[in-house]
């Protein structure tokens, strides 16, 4: 069985300009993502995976929009903690039945 994790819900907005508009007015959009911590404490380290996830998300939405983005800032609105999970209890699907894929 997998070793567990602590999960954490981060919310918040991340702050971005349109580097080709002549107006450089920052727009927000809110998003969220999941991060894992080994001990269910919330480290600095962790805050910077959790603001680089949100960045993550906010670089692929505009991509697959096909907009240029400039991210200015991240706000966290919340962080919650979902609780102590092996990945095979948090995701529903047992790991090792799925079939890892390179691409």
């Amino acid at each position: 069985m997998s070793k567990t994790q602590h999960y954490h819900l981060v919310a918040g907005h991340v702050y971005s300009i349109n580097p080709g508009a002549k107006d450089q007015e920052a727009s927000s959009t809110f998003l969220n993502a999941v991060i894992t911590t080994p001990d269910g404490r919330v480290s600095s380290a962790a805050l910077g995976e959790g603001q680089v996830a949100l960045q993550v998300q906010m670089k692929q939405r505009a991509q697959a929009a096909g907009v240029e983005v400039g991210i200015v800032d991240v706000q966290f609105v919340s962080i919650i903690h979902l609780g102590e999970f092996t990945p095979e209890e948090f995701t529903g699907v047992d790991l090792s039945k799925v079939k890892a894929t390179v691409q």
